[in-house]
Parts: structure tokens; C-alpha cells; sequence
């Protein structure tokens, strides 16, 4: 058992999987003081669970290649 802490925020995020870290990062990006809370060892949820293996955004098909029409949230994250 760890030790009990007291920590100061104005967000508090239930959860580390794919909504939780999207709700902190949109928090932190206007300034709030975030945390985040996950009860298992890993973040991701059930992508992690299932051994999803990235997050993928939409893409623009051109003629010689495909590329990504906005950039891709795990890019901004990771």
C-alpha cells in the first residue's frame, strides 16, 4: 500500500484510458492543473488491453500517397 498524498488540482480525471487522457490533455492545453487517476498499471483502457497498437486519424487520399488530414492525437501526446 503506498502512502497517503495530498495533491492540488482543479481537474480531476477518473481514468487513463482513451476518453480520460483526451479529457486531461484538452484540461492542461487551457491551463488547468490535471490529475489523473487509473486504478490498473498501464494507461490506455481497453485499447491497451487489447493490445491496440496505435490511434490513427483520417487521412487524404492523393494520387501518389496518403496523408493525414489533421494531425493525429497520439502524435500531439506521445
Amino acid at each position: 500500500m503506498r502512502p497517503e498524498q495530498t495533491v492540488t488540482a482543479e481537474v480531476l480525471v477518473v481514468g487513463a484510458g482513451a476518453a480520460g487522457i483526451a479529457a486531461a490533455v484538452a484540461a492542461s492545453r487551457i491551463g488547468a492543473r490535471v490529475v489523473v487517476v487509473e486504478r490498473g498499471a498501464l494507461t490506455g483502457g481497453k485499447a491497451t488491453a487489447a493490445m491496440v497498437e496505435r490511434s490513427c486519424g483520417i487521412y487524404l487520399r492523393g494520387r501518389s500517397e496518403a496523408r493525414y488530414a489533421t494531425e493525429r492525437f497520439s502524435a500531439r501526446v506521445l
